[in-house]
């Protein structure tokens, strides 16, 4: 393996690690839109 095969390798490994995290970000902001609407409807049962 060359110097610029290495380097190829890590900016494809960089960049598929961003990609994962943008995933990720989308998939939490999900979940706590899920848990906001879930909790005010709880909140409004209670009363």
């Amino acid at each position: 393996m060359n110097e610029a095969q290495i380097f190829e390798m890590v900016g494809r490994l960089v960049t598929n690690l961003f990609f994962q995290v943008q995933v990720a970000q989308v998939e939490l902001a999900k979940v706590q839109e899920e848990n906001t609407a879930l909790k005010e409807k709880y909140e409004k049962k209670k009363v």
